[in-house]
């Protein structure tokens, strides 16, 4: 119950909400006698106006926030305040009616964070500019209005012009951006009451909208009769939606049922089961959602409707508490352990207190900028901010080489040839670090990043942009000099994707006629080695088969099923049945058993999802054993495996105060201020080293002095690994979302005539089976030497290592350079120098002491004088082994001769030689034109197989559900694992951009750097159901299924409607060419797809850098809001506002929100 209480004027001076609960609370107001608010008193926050005439007279003059609440740590709060200013100049002075400047002074004091806003004498907004604190203002402009007062001509900060015209009536009719490529433009028709009846987008695509008779919404379809159509309710809601094809055929069906207050009841499955059902409370409140099997979520609410209590469906409850302000304080999980925040009075985090990340102290400024974060480690991070509150600083006092510096607003970028012009005002161009790394970017007329430069280590690294009149991705150019050509169907979506190696050679088609649902997901395509691949789906647009052919000939055949709740029941190998798997479920949705090659695997959790045991049965190797997972009462963090049976593995580990991993059985690992791992060390041994940038993305690692750079994308793909001295090893090649393609580089090389590299191979060191292991199995190590006894170096080396047929298990390896497969079959050294002895040490087990060999081998680019020592073979077995030197056979000898006589007079391998020799040239040198492998993925986009330009698999991994991958194939390196995941050999860890992943125990190394905005288990992976859900920036898990563009385009109708109720607004507001991309790309959350085409995602605004690493609210210049708790929302991207005639964010609405606000 609320109580109102009114002054002799009927103004509310006093409301008591939940009157009698002890949730009560007062806000209290009072009133200057002219009717305006002179003090709102609510629960920790008084808040003050004055007037220009005083006495609450005339127009706004200031706005005070005052800080009543009472905390005392971590710091004092009461009596901080804040104001607003507002002064006015007018036209018509003194009679000061007609405003012609509105200033608006914000409330710091250390920067004029100053807007003015110009007004016309007609009252109508033509200009506003905003101090940036370093030079000019960023200033927007209407410089023409229509006779009605619409604007007509708008002119942004760097100078690009949107025109708008209008029908006689006064609806927008076109909308065009005016740039050096050409008009950009929108269209817009309507029937005689104002509904949009038809969007013409830049590149073409028609949508047409047809109504009912009380106005609303029954149908959209495209120029080619593709359609959406609606049944609706009473009261306007969706209860049946259709997606048709062009030939009418249904594809999907969508099924709700609301109540009679027009709240979702039910909705309905593939099968049209119930899914869920909702009941609500009295206040609308959602109390019940139960499942297609019955099982209930229950949900209680406090006096003042706020979730206080969520039992879950295994019967875990999770509690919430909040203040006056319904600000969250703390949260209890079902394990009983609760993170706790101290909120000040102007509704900011101060503090937090968790389990697993320990005390975490913030600090910020009048403007609700984060200024410090003090971390449980006591590490400091300090942030600054110009006028217009964009991060222009991040400072590590205790490592300033890690120091950044963000720069915006600037109009060209330098580069070795010659200056690129930039639009880049009202954008971040610069982002420089003190240890000499820097990234710029540049951006044309639309916000579309056309140039993206990074210099890492010392070298630089430019990816470059193009793009077609209607702001499409057309071409893509890697810092390799490699060029991506993207062509589009008459609906915007991918049909065609191109590479080469430079702009001097031809095009080499990736993948060629691409095929959609309508309004949806991929169907199908042509890869560039002549497979075929085709998807299909349910009427859910879950996936049914995904099938790759050579002709009739199936290379994968996966078959999906999903059970009543819609999870991911069955995925048959049609074409390797051994590998069809099986999977169930715990009531909350959690992955409890699968079975599949690897036999029966059975997990359990507790109540908050931590994996408490994972035991192995029927395994067809023997492997069968049985794992308890440890973890102290008053925590979440992972410290003890204890195994039984064979195959299973004891670990144990130690975190640092703010949850990171520091020490398992194996390494110690080292974090940087940012809590990222830097450095992994064997006892004082150090095995690998990690560079990021402000970003979050892994720049770099460096193995025994060697050193792999990594470039990455706007939306944090990886583009290219490149070697330390900037020669390029590898571009990755993306759909969308999708890894498509790996291409080698080119490693043809002119061999010296003079020195030559000599690599010798050297066995020695093994421990035996001397000592058995607690899972009843014996250890053995060895130690495999390459030696560079030439006088050359020896460039791209690679050793393989051939373990024995049977019974034999890798437990880890150690490499001094390098990467090595996750099974260390192969190993790619890179460069050993003259002279220089690269190590590979390989920790095996086997179940028996019989004695078998274990062989090596190494080849290299570079010539070699002497390959007879190329390889060399062990016994497997005795105390310290019998060693024994293998030389090569006369047919080694052969190859190496047959390759000596090829080169011609240039030095270079000839083309004759590349004819002819065959086999024998390759046993000699591995040197190779540059080789396109093309990337096979499965329904979460992570990849099982890779075909090379002759069909031939070259890689191949049998994955167990949590992503510990067996490579039966392995002819080439493929690291990538669960999308976003690099995997690293020389830990056995998986980098997934903000933390890194275990799959040996199913979960992430490092709390969550967003707590529990991620989800109730910081440490978990994908809420504990790895084979439906993924999580690529390691923050959050989302669906891994390939939804297409129907649940963008249904997401932002809905959100539009729901908020604005006006179909007109919901259209307008839609971001339509991320609808448009998103069906050539899969599922992306709405928004993102267009701004990412636009190169408004990621590195265009404040957005990852404040995202990652700062608590705060804010949307930023290029309309990407972030919320508290280092989480980013997209869910303003196309959306309505909550004001009339508004919308929030990017796409067609975005001039039109201009429209609104002048």
């Amino acid at each position: 119950m609320t109580d109102l209480d009114h002054n002799a004027k009927g103004q509310e001076i006093r409301r008591t909400e939940a009157v009698g609960q002890p949730e009560q609370r007062t806000t209290e107001t009072d009133w200057y006698p002219g009717g305006t608010i002179k003090e709102i008193r609510a629960p920790g926050k008084t808040t003050r106006f004055t007037y220009t005439q005083g006495d609450g007279l005339g127009r706004l003059a200031s706005r005070t926030e005052i800080d009543t609440t009472t905390h005392s740590a971590p710091y004092a709060t009461q009596g901080l305040s804040r104001t607003w200013s507002y002064s006015y100049t007018y036209h018509d002075a003194p009679a000061n009616l007609k405003v012609a400047t509105v200033t608006v002074d914000g409330p710091r004091t250390d920067v004029n964070d100053i807007t003015v806003q110009h007004v016309n004498p007609a009252g109508r907004i033509y200009r506003v500019e905003q101090q940036n604190g370093t030079g000019a203002p960023l200033v927007n402009e209407v410089t023409e209005f229509s006779a009605e007062g619409l604007p007509k001509t708008i002119v942004d900060p760097n100078g690009t012009v949107t025109q708008l015209a209008y029908t006689p009536r006064g609806w927008l009719k076109s909308r065009t951006v005016v740039t050096p490529q050409g008009s950009v433009t929108t269209t817009y028709a309507y029937d005689l009451v104002g509904q949009v009846t038809q969007v013409t987008l830049p590149t073409g695509t028609q949508l047409n909208y047809q109504y009912d008779a009380a106005h609303r919404l029954q149908a959209i379809s495209t120029q080619d009769n593709e359609r959406i159509e609606y049944e609706l309710t009473a009261q306007g809601a969706h209860r049946i939606e259709r997606i048709l094809s062009s030939s009418g055929s249904l594809r999907r069906l969508v099924h709700q049922e609301f109540d009679d207050l027009g709240r979702l009841w039910k909705s309905f499955g593939v099968q049209d089961q119930v899914l869920e059902t909702n009941q609500y409370d009295e206040n609308g409140n959602l109390v019940r959602i139960t499942d297609a099997y019955q099982q209930p979520i229950l949900r209680a609410f406090d006096g003042l409707n706020r979730l206080r209590t969520q039992t879950e469906r295994d019967t875990g409850a999770t509690q919430y508490e909040y203040n006056a302000q319904d600000q969250l304080v703390s949260i209890t999980d079902p394990n009983g352990l609760t993170t706790a925040w101290v909120v000040d009075g102007f509704g900011r985090k101060i503090q937090e207190t968790s389990p697993d990340r320990g005390t975490t102290v913030y600090r910020y400024d009048l403007a609700d900028n984060l200024i410090q974060k003090t971390d449980a480690r006591n590490s400091v991070t300090k942030y600054s901010y110009d006028a217009l509150n964009r991060l222009t600083e991040m400072q590590y006092p205790a490592s300033a080489q890690d120091n950044v510096s963000l720069k915006y607003d600037e109009t060209s970028l330098p580069t070795a040839n010659g200056s690129i012009a930039n639009k880049g005002k009202g954008r971040l161009t610069s982002a420089i670090v003190a240890n000499g790394d820097k990234i710029q970017w540049a951006y044309d007329a639309l916000g579309n990043i056309t140039n993206d430069v990074r210099v890492q280590e010392g070298k630089t690294f430019q990816t470059t942009y193009t793009y077609n009149v209607a702001g499409q991705l057309a071409t893509l150019t890697y810092p390799s000099g490699r060029e991506l050509s993207y062509g589009y169907d008459n609906k915007g979506r991918i049909h065609q994707l191109r590479s080469r190696e430079n702009s001097s050679k031809s095009w080499t088609t990736l993948a060629n006629n691409l095929s959609y649902e309508p309004f949806g997901p991929l169907t199908g395509f042509t890869w560039g080695n002549g497979l075929t691949e085709t998807l299909s789906y349910d009427t859910h647009y879950q996936p049914e088969t995904i099938q790759t052919r050579s002709g009739s000939t199936d290379v994968r055949n996966l078959q999906y099923g999903f059970n009543l709740a819609n999870e991911l029941d069955h995925l048959t190998d049609a074409k390797t049945p051994a590998r069809s798997q099986l999977f169930s479920y715990d009531p909350n949705g959690r992955l409890s058993q699968a079975q599949g090659q690897y036999g029966t695997l059975a997990y359990q959790y507790d109540l908050t999802g931590n994996r408490v045991s994972q035991a192995q049965t029927n395994a067809s190797d023997g492997q069968n054993f049985t794992e308890s997972y440890q973890y102290p009462a008053n925590t979440h963090r992972l410290t003890q495996v204890n195994a039984s049976g064979q195959g299973g593995q004891n670990r144990s580990f130690q975190y640092s105060a703010a949850g990171n991993l520091t020490q398992d059985e194996r390494y110690t690992y080292v974090y940087n201020a940012a809590n990222r791992l830097t450095q992994v060390l064997s006892g004082p041994a150090v095995i690998a080293e990690y560079r990021y940038n402000h970003l979050g993305e892994r720049i770099s690692k460096t193995i025994d002095g060697k050193t792999t750079q990594f470039i990455y994308g706007p939306n944090h793909q990886l583009l290219a690994e490149h070697h330390q001295d900037g020669s390029a090893i590898r571009d990755y090649v993306y759909l969308g979302n999708k890894l498509l393609a790996m291409v080698d580089a080119d490693t043809t090389t002119n061999p010296d005539t003079g020195t030559k590299a000599d690599l010798a191979i050297t066995l020695k060191g093994a421990t035996g089976n001397s000592v058995k292991q607690p899972d009843g199995r014996y250890q053995v190590t060895y130690k495999v030497n390459v030696q560079n006894a030439g006088g050359s170096a020896a460039e791209n080396v690679v050793l393989t290592n051939t373990f024995p047929a049977t019974d034999v298990n890798l437990v880890s390896y150690t490499a001094s350079q390098g990467i090595c497969t996750e099974d260390g079959s192969s190993c790619d050294l890179g460069t050993v120098s003259a002279g220089q002895t690269a190590t590979v040490t390989l920790i095996a087990s086997k179940g028996q002491k019989a004695k078998e060999n274990f062989s090596a081998s190494v080849t290299t680019s570079s010539e070699e004088s002497n390959t007879d020592n190329n390889s060399a073979t062990a016994a497997f077995g005795g105390a310290f082994g019998l060693w024994i030197m293998a030389f090569l056979t006369a047919m080694l000898s052969l190859r190496s001769l047959t390759a000596k006589r090829a080169l011609n007079r240039k030095n270079t391998i000839s083309t004759a030689c590349l004819l002819l020799c065959g086999l024998s040239l390759m046993g000699a040198n591995t040197s190779q034109a540059e080789q396109i492998y093309y990337v096979h993925t499965d329904h979460l986009n992570t990849p099982t197989l890779v075909t090379d330009q002759n069909k031939t698999v070259v890689w191949e991994g049998v994955r167990k559900p949590f992503g510990e991958t067996e490579e039966v194939v392995n002819t080439v390196r493929q690291p990538i694992r669960f999308p976003g995941q690099y995997f690293d050999g020389e830990t056995g860890l998986a980098y997934n951009l903000m933390r890194d992943y275990d799959a040996r125990v199913g979960r992430y190394v490092q709390s969550d750097p967003i707590g529990l905005d991620g989800g109730i288990n910081t440490y978990g992976y994908g809420y504990q159901n790895p084979v439906l859900n993924v999580d690529p920036d390691g923050e959050f898990g989302v669906p891994g299924l390939v939804m297409g563009a129907t649940v963008n385009l249904v997401a932002q109708f809905g959100a539009n409607l729901y908020v604005s109720h006006d179909f007109w607004r919901s259209v307008r507001c839609v971001d339509w060419l991320d609808v448009a991309v998103s069906g050539a790309m899969g599922f992306v959350s709405p928004g993102l797809i267009g701004n990412l085409i636009r190169g408004q995602a990621g590195p265009a605004g404040l957005t990852v850098a404040q995202m990652r690493y700062i608590y705060f609210t804010k949307t930023l210049p290029v309309g990407f809001a972030l919320k508290k708790g280092l989480n980013y929302d997209l869910s303003k991207e196309g959306r309505c506002g909550s004001t009339e005639d508004e919308c929030e964010g990017l796409g067609l609405g975005a001039a039109i929100s201009s429209v609104t606000q002048w």
